[in-house]
């Protein structure tokens, strides 16, 4: 007897069938057969406990006789696939008719066997037997695949397209994130009804947005985009588009593309206003007559500093962004530690000038907080 899930003589799982057949001593020689073609067996003599034997069991193929008391193999099979739709099922039969193979192929019989005698039918059985299994695996992984596909598509924040570089950028794929990117539904965008284009991509982006793509495909590069759409509602947004192209063994005559659009509004209107008031900040740190310095306490460099510190110091203001804190105050290293670790002191301290010329400042120290980020901020004031 085969085990089931042990690998048969050809190197793959061992199928198990169930055999359905009123007449005992059939279904026990069939069984006998099929396992020596390295198939499982369980058996049943009549459909009611076959369906019992289905709930019970593991079962990759159904294999049952026509003519049987109480419930025929066609009810049985109409049983089956309630709640077994793609399960394979061979009608095994020694009562045929065009009448009934065409019944069993209107009710979804995977196949269909005449008995015929002697025992070489069953080597015909089991072949027939594997191939629909080895079909029914390949077509359950393959829809399994799709499903974590699909799931994994549908909780991006974003959208995954597949399209060409055609005007319009016609799109033969669009996953279900695209309703919460643009307002469309994916039927929308992939039947043409809305051009991605002309009716999405604003006006003054899409230039330069067709230049990006075309120009990293051409030199056979992923790209980055950053551009404008306008949703169904009206309402302006910014996305984010990376992809490629692929060669997907069809489109010989145009290039096909597939990537990600995500939509980076928020981030991109905060990154703006950042930069908005930074270049406020070094305007206003500017007109200072101090010298600031603002240090990045875990590089243990100057991250920013003005003009008037350049001016204190005589070192050109490119030339401290960059530097150690320490080497400008190496008269009073042990100072400049003690103020680190106070978080916030005034003292008044020796430094060396860029021509070694010394002079004495009051440095004021605080320690800040940006972005989880500790700085140390340094105000030079001249005593003399």
């Amino acid at each position: 007897m085969t085990p089931v899930g042990a690998a048969n003589a050809r190197g793959v799982e061992a199928p198990h069938v169930l055999h359905v057949d009123d007449e005992h001593g059939l279904v026990d020689l069939a069984a006998t057969f099929l396992e020596r073609e390295g198939l499982a067996v369980t058996t049943a003599t009549d459909a009611e406990t076959g369906l019992d034997r289905l709930e019970d069991n593991s079962i990759d193929a159904v294999v049952s006789d026509y003519d049987m008391p109480g419930t025929d193999g066609l009810e049985f099979l109409a049983a089956v696939r309630e709640d077994y739709p793609d399960l394979p099922f061979i009608l095994f039969t020694g009562k045929g008719s065009e009448e009934i193979a065409s019944e069993a192929i209107s009710r979804g019989v995977t196949d269909y066997l005449q008995k015929e005698t002697g025992t070489d039918q069953y080597a015909v059985l089991a072949n027939r037997i594997e191939e629909s299994v080895r079909r029914y695996r390949a077509e359950s992984e393959l829809a399994e695949t799709r499903r974590r596909h699909e799931t994994l598509l549908a909780n991006l924040p974003g959208m995954a397209y597949r399209a060409t570089t055609e005007p319009g950028w016609p799109m033969s794929f669009v996953s279900e994130g695209c309703r919460a990117v643009t307002g469309y539904e994916a039927a929308q965008l992939t039947s043409g009804t809305v051009d991605w284009e002309t009716d999405v991509i604003i006006p003054e982006d899409r230039v330069p947005a067709r230049r990006t793509v075309e120009t990293a495909v051409e030199q056979g590069e992923p790209f980055e985009v950053t551009y404008r759409i306008t949703r169904k509602d009206g309402e302006e947004r910014i996305v984010w588009e990376q992809g490629r192209a692929i060669d997907d063994g069809e489109s010989a005559d145009v290039t096909v593309l597939e990537g990600f659009i995500t939509d980076v509004t928020a981030r991109e209107r905060n990154e703006r206003a950042l930069r908005t008031v930074s270049a406020t900040q070094r305007a206003v740190l500017q007109q200072v007559t101090d010298g600031v310095f603002v240090v990045d306490l875990e590089a243990g460099e100057v991250l920013e500093t003005n003009a008037a510190a350049a001016d204190l110091t005589g070192y050109p203001e490119g030339e401290l962004v960059g530097s150690d804190p320490k080497a400008l105050l190496s008269a009073a290293e042990t100072a400049l530690a003690d103020l680190t670790s106070a978080g916030e002191a005034d003292l008044e301290l020796p430094i060396a000038r860029a021509d070694g010329s010394p002079r004495r400042f009051t440095v004021s120290c605080s320690t800040l907080t940006f972005d989880e980020h500790r700085r140390l901020v340094l105000v030079l004031s001249p005593t003399e």
